[in-house]
C-alpha cells in the first residue's frame, strides 16, 4: 500500500506540473526545464528550514521515508516550529516578485509548484496557531 501512495504521488506530481505547463502554454523544453528545477527548489526549500532550525538551535533529523525527505523536528515553542516551517516561503515571495517584475510563466508555474510542495508545512501551521 505505502509503495502504491508513493507511486500516486509522482504520478501526481507530473500531472500536476503538466497540467500548469498545458494550462500557461509553455512547451515542451520549459516543461523538462520545470521538472529539473523543481529537484533543485525541493534541495533549497529543504536548506532553508536547515538554516532555520540552526538559526534556533532546534532538536532534529534528517529523515528519508518514501516520498517524505524532510526534517523531524523537536521544538519547545509553537512560534519557532511556525518560523522554522514557513522559512522556506522567502523562496516563494522571491519567485512571486520574479514572476510580477519578468511575467515569466516558468516562474508562476515554479512558484505555484512550490506552494503545492509547502502544504504539509503550511497545513501543520495553521493546525498550531488555532491551538
Amino acid at each position: 500500500m505505502v509503495k502504491l501512495k508513493a507511486a500516486a504521488y509522482v504520478l501526481l506530481g507530473f500531472t500536476v506540473s503538466w497540467m500548469l505547463s498545458s494550462f500557461l502554454d509553455v512547451g515542451s523544453l520549459t516543461y523538462i526545464t520545470i521538472l529539473t528545477l523543481l529537484l533543485l527548489i525541493g534541495v533549497l526549500h529543504e536548506m532553508l528550514h536547515l538554516i532555520a532550525i540552526n538559526m534556533f538551535r532546534i532538536e532534529h533529523r534528517f529523515v528519508v521515508k518514501g516520498l517524505y525527505i524532510g526534517f523531524v523536528v523537536n521544538v519547545d515553542s509553537k512560534r519557532k516550529y511556525i518560523i522554522t516551517a514557513l522559512f522556506p516561503q522567502m523562496l516563494t515571495l522571491v519567485m512571486l516578485l520574479l514572476y510580477i517584475f519578468t511575467l515569466n510563466k516558468t516562474m508562476l508555474v515554479l512558484m505555484l509548484l512550490h506552494v503545492a510542495i509547502s502544504t504539509e508545512d503550511i497545513g501543520r501551521c495553521l493546525k498550531y496557531t488555532r491551538l
